[in-house]
């Protein structure tokens, strides 16, 4: 995940302070987990994706930051989803706390 993030720092030549934000950002990420979740939607069985991010919030200026990060990944990851499954982004920090849990976000791409 942090490879694909990185992809979108686009900054590394223009704006090196930005891009060095940009980065600190992403190394705070410490771990990703991923399990499927299933739930019913409009009466049916839906499978879906839990993706569990630790972070570090020393790598944040302060929570509200941390918070926009996260918002950021759990919109970006309904573009590699179908529209017959979901992603739901639950984000701790090294303590284990949650500080937050993200309702899920269905699919974008079009069933083949």
């Amino acid at each position: 995940m942090k490879h694909f993030l990185r992809l979108f720092d686009h900054y590394a030549k223009f704006n090196r302070p930005l891009s060095r934000h940009i980065r600190q950002h992403i190394d705070g990420i410490l771990q990703v987990e991923e399990r499927l979740i299933d739930r019913m939607w409009r009466g049916r069985p839906v499978r879906g994706h839990l993706l569990l991010l630790t972070l570090d919030p020393d790598c944040y200026a302060n929570p509200g930051e941390m918070y926009r990060f996260c918002r950021l990944i759990n919109q970006a990851m309904a573009c590699f989803v179908s529209q017959s499954t979901y992603v739901k982004l639950d984000v701790y920090t090294q303590n284990r706390k949650v500080p937050w849990e993200f309702n899920e976000v269905y699919g974008a791409w079009m069933d083949m």
